[in-house]
C-alpha cells in the first residue's frame, strides 16, 4: 500500500502542524488614541522599597540612595516625580515614559541641611497612561486623563 507522505498533513488548516491556528496568530500591538488613553483605568505600579527610603545622619555631607519603579499595568505609563521639598531633596530623573513591565531605577541625594528643620519628606509618583510612542514632559500632566499617585517617604535616623 502506497501512501502520499504530503497528504498525512491534508487535515492541517495550513498544510502543517507546526502552522498556528488562527487564534494564535500574533495580533498586532492597538495604537489608542490620546483621548481613548485618558479614559482607560490605570493599572498598578511596584517600587522597591515600597514606602520608606532610608538615609542616616549626618548630612554635612551629601547622601545617595537609589529606589525603583516598575510599570505593572498593561499599557504604556508616563511618570512624574515631585520632590515635597526640593531645596534638601534632589532626584536624577523627573519624568519619564515606562512600557509594560519596564521600569527605572532612579537617583536620590540629600543636599546639606539642618535636622532641626527636617518634616516628613517625601517623593510623590504620579503616572498616566501614555501613546505607545515617544517622550512627554511636565506639560504632559495638566493635560486631561486619569491620573494615580503613590508616595515614598524619607526616614531620616541619627546617630544617638
Amino acid at each position: 500500500m502506497h501512501h502520499d507522505p504530503l497528504k498525512i498533513f491534508s487535515h492541517f488548516p495550513h498544510g502543517s502542524p507546526n502552522s498556528a491556528a488562527p487564534s494564535q496568530v500574533a495580533k498586532k500591538p492597538i495604537f489608542l488614541s490620546p483621548e481613548e488613553l485618558q479614559n482607560m483605568p490605570l493599572g498598578p505600579i511596584l517600587t522597591q522599597p515600597m514606602k520608606f527610603i532610608k538615609f542616616n545622619a549626618p548630612f554635612e555631607d551629601e547622601k545617595i540612595n537609589y529606589f525603583k519603579i516598575t510599570n505593572a499595568s498593561t499599557n504604556r505609563i508616563g511618570l512624574k516625580i515631585d520632590l515635597s521639598c526640593p531645596d534638601r531633596i534632589q532626584t536624577d530623573v523627573n519624568v519619564c515614559c515606562l512600557d509594560v513591565n519596564g521600569s527605572i531605577k532612579i537617583r536620590i541625594v540629600t543636599k546639606r541641611f539642618d535636622l532641626d528643620k527636617n518634616a516628613q519628606d517625601c517623593i510623590a509618583i504620579t503616572w498616566m497612561n501614555v501613546q505607545n510612542e515617544g517622550d512627554i514632559d511636565e506639560e504632559f500632566f495638566e493635560g486631561d486623563g486619569l491620573r494615580n499617585k503613590k508616595k515614598l517617604f524619607l526616614l531620616i535616623t541619627t546617630y544617638r
